[in-house]
């Protein structure tokens, strides 16, 4: 099962490059993706791609991709792994069971992932700071889990100049359950720049109000209602 759970990972990595080029983004699901644990009629690259989001820094030196890990994702994407690699209904729950323990229960994590040219210092993912800001405007350090490798070295072209470049992807985690259905942000800090660009770029999910959710929240939205039971410490 630890295989399974190394292919799992590795797989969850190239779906996700195979997504990076669209710039569709279907929001419309968001609500259901952060507080449900299946959603019906959305496959794991649906939501992958609904949820990813893509900037560039330092002027296209940095090129920087994060995706909120969600129970709903969990779930479909573990279900079609163990689907498709003809998996036991055991082996499926221990499998998402796996997931959820690593990246779901008991915290909230981000997956990351960095393309950077020339500038190898940051080429590593632990050489990056990343927040998550909530709702209320608090902020949360996000810690990183071992990377499972290194960052990869390869060759691009820019002009008539062939440059070198690093990919690395690692999972960046704080130990609270925050309520991502109200609306955050991931704050993502390198450790250098080339001057006069900004160490920092900011990513936002909204989550757009449906009727019901209007009458129990106001217009004014998510953000301006307070959970029950719930402090950002």
């Amino acid at each position: 099962m630890h295989k399974t759970i190394l292919i799992c990972l590795a797989a969850l990595l190239l779906t996700s490059c195979s997504l990076f080029q669209s710039k569709l983004r279907d929001t419309s699901h968001y609500y259901d993706y952060f507080t449900k644990e299946k959603v019906e009629g959305r496959t794991s690259s649906q939501i992958m791609k609904d949820l990813l989001h893509k900037e560039y820094m330092a002027g296209g030196d940095y090129k920087l991709r994060i995706f909120p890990i969600v129970s709903s994702f969990v779930y479909q994407y573990t279900k079609e792994l163990s689907s498709s690699r003809g998996l036991s209904k055991e082996q499926e729950t221990e499998l998402r069971q796996d997931m959820l323990n690593k990246y779901i229960t008991g915290k909230t994590c981000i997956d990351f992932e960095i393309d950077v040219i020339l500038r190898e210092q940051v080429s590593n993912v632990k050489s990056w700071k990343l927040s998550l800001i909530d709702y209320k405007d608090q902020p949360f350090e996000l810690e990183w889990r071992e990377p499972e490798s290194e960052p990869i070295k390869s060759y691009t072209t820019r002009g008539v100049d062939t440059l070198e470049t690093w990919s690395h992807r690692g999972v960046a985690c704080t130990p609270t359950e925050i309520p991502l259905e109200r609306g955050f942000k991931v704050k993502a800090k390198a450790a250098y720049v080339r001057f006069p660009f900004d160490k920092t770029q900011q990513f936002t999910w909204l989550t757009p109000l449906k009727e019901d959710k209007k009458k129990e929240f106001g217009e004014e939205g998510y953000r301006k209602k307070e959970i029950k039971g719930y402090r950002g410490w």
